[in-house]
């Protein structure tokens, strides 16, 4: 089995909780159609190599970068790794600048990277008028990027269907032969939470309680659903007559650069 590590940094991603959550999997999860509509950086999507899959997200900016790197990953490689060369403070903002206001696909793509790579702490983060606005990281050298890597990230996608739109639009491809993986924007830990600002559209209690209701619609269809979330009570009332199990692990949850161990819970219908 082919598995990939992600090319994108992101807050709340499931890269160093994925060998805790692959063993719940559905059995035969390969022989299912595999839709992921809250994609972020793919930790689980591109470790289970599904042979038929359909990522989405309701980020414009992260769909394209996935799009340009399935159908054009050396060009996306070059642009990234002449910005990774020139990486500073300055190019940052310039950089940053750009992104917001580009409309050049490929160039998009390879600055969104870019952005993610050299930010601070991985955050994708954006004000209400849909603008990124992280401030600079202050990393160290930045490594350049491996073609051979992004070529890899490109054919393991080639049966995937990209797809920008909210997680309700997904709810078509829903049947006895598919399996859903939800890992949504987590409800705040604290009051500096950054979880749920990857769009202007925050993702509120509310938001929680209409997952809940989609994730029944789609298991009644007869889809075998798998749900990360935090670990908070009404998260635990909500899915009450799901299958619930815990996991820890330890979370950035602060612009202060605080760690804390948390709970997280895996809910499934199966």
């Amino acid at each position: 089995m082919i598995s990939i590590d992600p090319f994108l940094r992101w807050v709340g991603g499931k890269n160093k909780m994925k060998k805790k959550i692959l063993p719940y999997l559905p059995e035969g999860y390969r022989k299912f159609l595999y839709v992921e509509p809250f994609v972020g950086a793919g930790s689980i999507f591109f470790a289970i190599n599904s042979n038929c899959s359909v990522i989405s997200d309701i980020n414009k900016k992260l769909i394209n970068c996935y799009h340009v790197i399935k159908v054009r990953p050396q060009e996306v490689c070059v642009l990234l790794n002449n910005l990774m060369k020139n990486d500073s403070a300055e190019n940052y903002y310039t950089v940053r600048k750009s992104f917001n206001k580009s409309v050049d696909k490929v160039q998009q793509a390879a600055q969104f990277i870019y952005l993610n790579k050299s930010s601070f702490n991985g955050i994708y983060r954006v004000n209400k008028k849909g603008e990124y606005n992280v401030p600079y990281g202050y990393k160290k050298k930045l490594t350049s990027v491996d073609l051979a890597e992004f070529i890899k990230i490109s054919e393991y996608m080639k049966n995937t269907e990209i797809v920008c739109c909210s997680y309700k639009k997904t709810q078509k491809y829903a049947g006895k032969k598919t399996f859903y993986y939800l890992d949504p924007p987590y409800p705040p830990i604290n009051g500096t939470s950054f979880f749920t600002h990857y769009t202007e559209n925050r993702f509120d209690k509310n938001d929680q309680e209409s997952l809940m209701r989609y994730a029944e619609d789609i298991a009644k269809k007869g889809a075998k659903v798998m749900i990360t979330n935090a670990d908070l009570p009404f998260i635990r009332e909500l899915y009450k007559d799901w299958n619930i199990d815990i996991l820890s692990t330890v979370r950035w949850v602060s612009s202060k650069k605080n760690k804390y161990k948390v709970n997280e819970l895996v809910i499934r219908n199966y």
